[in-house]
């Protein structure tokens, strides 16, 4: 914005500006459902808090050996 409190985007930069936030907000919710499913998972796997631990800490490390 400028000092006059006048946007100095263009109808063109709006649609530019959501069309990214729609991307960003897809990218969060694909990584909030595989995040998901793997404490889903770990939780299946185990039987009490520190197992969930164990197997929730091998899984993270696994997914960032596949990522990386």
């Amino acid at each position: 914005m400028n000092s006059r409190g006048k946007s100095l985007y263009l109808p063109d930069d709006l649609a530019v500006q959501r069309a990214r936030k729609v991307g960003y907000n897809k990218g969060w919710n694909d990584r909030n459902f595989q995040d998901m499913n793997i404490i889903e998972d770990a939780l299946r796997e185990s039987s009490d808090f520190q197992e969930f631990s164990k197997v929730l800490r091998k899984k993270m490390t696994e997914l960032d050996r596949n990522v990386g």
